[in-house]
């Protein structure tokens, strides 16, 4: 009887402290991973290029706030799948913004610092920041749903 009653007490009750602590582990192992790659990028720019440090640190610091943007608008508590869809495509929207803002800002700042190989960098950390999604599955380990 106390087992019907538990259930029953349960029932139509969602605990979405597993699914949450899930989701945000994975997005701040992701943050992680993009943070080790534009670091990884900078020491590169250091031995390669050490005019360009700041560059590579700019390309890669762009998609690293975008990919933030994006979790923190796509995480927002939705339940329903048209709302959980409409969260998404607001965090994409919101995304692409970031990375533009981003990008004009740069341009406009720094035209001088932006030509010939400096641009490489620039869009070398910003590539392979964003690269950090789709590697994502091979590098972080996660569980299959059950």
């Amino acid at each position: 009887m106390t087992s019907m009653g538990s259930e029953a007490g349960s029932r139509g009750k969602r605990h979405p402290v597993a699914g949450y602590q899930a989701q945000h582990d994975l997005f701040v192992r992701m943050l992680l991973l993009q943070t080790a790659i534009i670091a990884a990028t900078v020491v590169a720019a250091v031995w390669l290029a050490p005019q360009s440090v700041w560059v590579g640190l700019a390309g890669g610091s762009i998609a690293l706030t975008a990919n933030l943007v994006f979790g923190i608008l796509a995480s927002l508590g939705r339940r329903s799948a048209g709302a959980v869809l409409m969260a998404l495509m607001m965090a994409e929207a919101g995304k692409i913004f970031v990375v533009a803002l981003g990008f004009v800002l740069l341009f406009r700042k720094f035209p001088e610092r932006l030509g010939g190989g400096d641009a490489l960098w620039l869009l070398g950390a910003f590539v392979l920041t964003l690269s950090a999604q789709w590697l994502a599955p091979l590098v972080l380990k996660t569980e299959p749903r059950r």
